[in-house]
């Protein structure tokens, strides 16, 4: 499965002081275990494993013979379903697929505001181009979400990621004010 650079890192890093977004980090509990079924993984077999032996299913003895039927940590097959998951999600939820990483994603909304717009709006007949701004970023990496942003459709789509994804903990990065994270060229 794919994983971000250290490029990705200080582009979404970057955008969000730069935009002055709020930045938050978060963590998803259990990230394989949520792949959805083990059947619809290239495995191509049934996978058994001995039960813990701390009794932890209830209804079966320790050390019986249990089918997988979830991906788990440590099957060579998981962090690609896990991957697949999560490139899902962030789509129904509306964060666009950087062309530059797969872990990379923006979420964009069409700039009313923008001249350019504004005049293709006046035009008759079909529009011809959609000038769009950046309103959220987010990155990941298997189980970790860094993200930050504004506007409705950002927010809708951040509520949409915790209610499909079990987020253990999603908070913000510090507990400073928005416009204390801005850059000041004096310290550069």
């Amino acid at each position: 499965a794919p994983t971000p650079g250290l490029d990705s890192k200080a582009i979404a890093l970057q955008t969000i002081a730069s935009k002055r977004y709020r930045m938050k980090i978060g963590d998803i509990t259990g990230a394989f275990l949520n792949t959805g079924p083990l059947s619809d993984e290239p495995i191509g077999r049934e996978i058994y494993v001995r039960c813990p032996n701390d009794e932890s299913i209830p209804g079966v003895k320790r050390g019986q013979l249990v089918r997988l039927v979830k991906s788990v940590y440590g099957l060579n097959t998981a962090p690609l379903a896990w991957f697949r998951k999560v490139v899902e999600v962030l789509r129904e939820a509306g964060f666009e697929q950087s062309r530059f990483c797969p872990c990379l994603r923006w979420m964009v909304e069409e700039d009313k505001k923008d001249p350019r717009q504004q005049v293709q709006n006046m035009l008759p007949g079909p529009r011809r181009t959609i000038v769009k701004k950046v309103t959220g970023v987010l990155l990941f990496h298997v189980d970790d979400v860094l993200c930050g942003g504004t506007g409705e459709k950002y927010l809708q789509g951040e509520a949409y990621l915790r209610q499909k994804l079990p987020f253990r903990k999603c908070q913000f990065a510090s507990p400073q004010k928005p416009s204390d994270h801005s850059q000041r060229p004096s310290r550069l």
